[in-house]
């Protein structure tokens, strides 16, 4: 089968890591007396900046599924999956190590360690990915596409039972991964809904040989429509038929479906701008998305040695002076991005030239051992 990369899905993680960007750096340093919610401005930032974290999913799933399953030959399958479990692995050193503070040595900080962020849910849900695949990969693809719809769906319509769950029976290091009631910010479920349904996403495109985007865009715009308007009234009405408490639940805080909604919106809208988003810059970043988030989280949250941008600033900007800022970073951040590749050769002819002779022949002779 022949397939074309996609380019929207460069453009749509590029927006998603732009959005992030400034979301954070906002969130965190917006004085407190100008968050004000009947402001229109704000209002709206506010709102749009929860759609980050849902389109990421979404597309964590979507390019995963897609790539793995584009072409049905079992080597390039088998090739693709140790890909993917690597790339979960590293993902997953990164969530920790970025988290790991030289307080912790002193005995400080280990909570902030433990919590569960972006970073550790996409990794585990790229590890459930393959995990679902394994398990079905004797099925056709359409059938495999269906679970990942239901799966999603399952995820966020269970969400107001399992917010009420505890699991202090479990230690702290896989309470922190499903216990909505801990410190983590992105507890495996429901966000792994958002994936599941971005693996539906892949899927469908590869059965259904998408290549025009208008006619599957206008369907999501529609789609999407009906989540954000009418998902909400539709389990008020179960809810009423019924007396089923969870329809009620669902209808009270319904943030997943109308958020989905969002997403399909979204989506829709890259792929019928798609070819005003072909800057080779901006799809440049849309494909380094990890490296953008360890960069921005050392200036901002500090890593290591606690020293940001949130310890000396936090909540102190007026708003004049967190665009002008936000702006700032976010063009700092790509920079320091794009140009990651130069540093690093520059750090290594650095380190070698402060090398011993003898080291470097040591170090010739592990790198000869380790390749024969």
């Amino acid at each position: 089968m022949a397939t074309k990369r996609l380019f929207f899905i460069d453009a749509l993680r590029a927006f998603a890591i732009l959005m992030m960007l400034q979301g954070h750096f906002v969130s965190g340093l917006l004085a407190n007396e100008y968050r004000d919610k009947s402001n229109w401005i704000y209002a709206t930032w506010e709102y749009f900046r929860g759609n980050t974290a849902p389109v990421f999913f979404t597309v964590t799933g979507f390019v995963f599924i897609y790539l793995l399953l584009k072409k049905q030959d079992p080597e390039y399958i088998k090739q693709r999956i140790k890909k993917g479990v690597k790339r979960a692995l590293q993902v997953l050193f990164w969530a920790y190590f970025l988290r790991f503070n030289l307080q912790m040595l002193i005995g400080y900080g280990y909570t902030e360690f433990m919590r569960v962020d972006v970073l550790n849910c996409i990794a585990i849900s790229l590890l459930l990915l393959i995990g679902i695949y394994k398990l079905f990969q004797k099925f056709h693809l359409r059938f495999l596409q269906n679970f990942f719809l239901l799966l999603g769906i399952v995820i966020f319509m269970f969400e107001p039972w399992h917010e009420q769950l505890h699991f202090d029976f479990l230690p702290t290091f896989l309470q922190n991964y499903i216990d909505m009631n801990t410190h983590s910010i992105f507890t495996i479920f429901p966000w792994f809904g958002y994936v599941c349904i971005g693996a539906f996403l892949g899927i469908f495109f590869i059965t259904n040989k998408i290549e025009k985007y208008t006619k599957t865009a206008w369907m999501l715009i529609v789609y999407g429509a009906l989540l954000m308007f009418a998902s909400s009234p539709l389990f008020e009405f179960l809810f009423e038929e019924t007396g089923i408490s969870l329809f009620n639940g669902i209808a009270i805080n319904n943030y997943l479906f109308i958020r989905l909604g969002n997403v399909f919106v979204t989506v829709a809208i890259i792929m019928l701008l798609e070819r005003f988003l072909k800057n080779k810059t901006f799809l440049l970043i849309g494909q380094k998305t990890l490296t953008v988030y360890i960069v921005h989280f050392v200036i901002l949250y500090g890593s290591w040695f606690g020293l940001s941008l949130y310890r000396f600033l936090f909540n102190s900007l007026n708003p004049w002076a967190v665009t002008i800022g936000a702006i700032i970073f976010m063009a700092l951040v790509c920079y320091l991005t794009l140009n990651m590749p130069e540093y690093k050769v520059a750090a290594i002819k650095f380190i070698k030239s402060k090398m011993s002779p003898k080291l470097k022949r040591r170090l010739a002779k592990i790198r000869t051992k380790t390749f024969l």
